[in-house]
């Protein structure tokens, strides 16, 4: 690139920056922009010794807790961050194609654009979602499809909302083949025309991209036309959709005793639970088990002698806590773990409130297993599902 065209691609995210401040250009737009463009994402970083790694600078997120990547995607702002930390500050260049799962995966709240700047702006994990979606596309439209896991010759289906289904879709090989495992299916190539299709065939406009990913996010119908278009396949013809699944009616108890009815109704909660275990597809079902889990008065746990719930188990590092449905699928898995770890101290099941619970170990964000070690067992494959389910209620 000649210095000229730099200039002018440097003119032309300045004026993006400035027309989003001012509410003249949605975000939505200012990603599809920098996308078409190919504009990469410039982090800062710092190396606080001479020779020494070099380390993202973070800021502030929603919450004490949180953390949020620094992105300069402005040389005049540069002026305006201040530094904490002494040392020597560097602009990196990435993709948000690799970058932007990367943050969200390391338990990053997403991104601050230019702070201390007239133009700085916050993109929460949602945000960050969207932005990675435009650049996904464009990817995966070269690729000329997804990789789908399925299962029994049909394509996985997932909830995204109440009885609305869509096609699981993912952008590399390897993220699938993790949703496969956990479903029992296998990982599959498809192409965007047969994706479309099986869409309209559930009722939807398009897939979900990366679902059970803290990237995750819905394409929508611009999208797949995209898609279609620049693979070279036909978007298939607008079919009436397929019904979807009725509903089931809720179940009702009555009790002239209040606590009667307190006990019925937390586990009427936990059968809930275990029925949108049963009846979904494994991982594929994770809105409605996060939506039954949202609801949920109480939950079976493993506790030690002061009552603090205690994670039995740690894969690959990523921290795990077991949920159960009942005392004795508890019992069960508890059994089995004495007999591996015989020195450790007692442990007993305990009902205790749920969402004083969630609200704990969601800044945490484990793995959740529910029902580890039975037929009915579910399982997160990632950190989001606590925050997730906090956020479904109402938190």
């Amino acid at each position: 690139m000649s210095q000229s065209e730099w200039m002018q691609t440097v003119q032309n995210e300045q004026i993006w920056l400035h027309e989003v401040s001012s509410g003249r250009m949605t975000q939505d737009e200012w990603f599809f922009h920098m996308a078409k463009n190919g504009t990469p994402l410039r982090t800062l970083t710092l190396a606080t010794e001479p020779g020494g790694s070099e380390k993202p600078v973070l800021a502030p997120g929603a919450t004490p807790e949180n953390k949020r990547l620094v992105l300069v995607m402005d040389p005049e702002a540069l002026q305006a961050i201040r530094l904490q930390t002494p040392g020597s500050p560097r602009l990196m260049a990435e993709s948000a194609w690799t970058l932007v799962p990367k943050t969200l995966r390391a338990g990053h709240d997403g991104f601050v654009v230019n702070p201390g700047h007239p133009t700085r702006m916050a993109l929460d994990r949602t945000a960050a979602a969207r932005l990675w979606r435009e650049y996904a596309v464009a990817q995966l439209a070269r690729k000329g499809g997804g990789w789908v896991p399925v299962r029994d010759e049909q394509m996985l289906l997932v909830e995204y909302a109440k009885d609305t289904y869509t096609v699981a879709v993912y952008a590399t090989e390897e993220d699938c083949e993790q949703i496969s495992r956990q479903c029992g299916g296998t990982t599959t190539f498809m192409p965007w025309s047969r994706i479309a299709r099986r869409c309209q065939e559930v009722g939807a406009e398009a897939p979900f991209l990366q679902f059970g990913y803290p990237e995750q996010v819905m394409l929508e119908s611009r999208h797949m036309e995209v898609l279609t278009r620049q693979s070279g396949d036909s978007p298939p013809s607008q079919q009436t959709p397929s019904p979807t699944a009725t509903p089931s009616a809720p179940a009702s108890s009555q009790g002239h005793d209040v606590q009667a009815e307190s006990t019925a109704s937390a586990q009427a909660g936990l059968q809930a639970l275990e029925q949108a275990i049963r009846q979904g597809q494994g991982i594929a079902n994770g809105w409605e088990v996060c939506r039954a889990l949202a609801e949920l008065q109480s939950v079976w746990v493993i506790v030690d002698s002061q009552g603090e719930l205690v994670p039995l188990t740690q894969d690959g590092g990523q921290l795990m806590i077991d949920l159960f449905t009942s005392e004795a699928h508890a019992l069960a898995l508890l059994e089995d773990w004495k007999q591996k770890h015989p020195d450790m101290p007692p442990l007993i099941p305990r009902l205790v409130p749920a969402r004083p619970l969630f609200e704990t170990w969601a800044p945490k964000t484990p793995v959740v297993w529910i029902n580890r070690g039975t037929p009915q067992a579910w399982t997160s494959v990632t950190g989001e599902t606590l925050p997730y389910v906090l956020q479904l209620s109402g938190s």
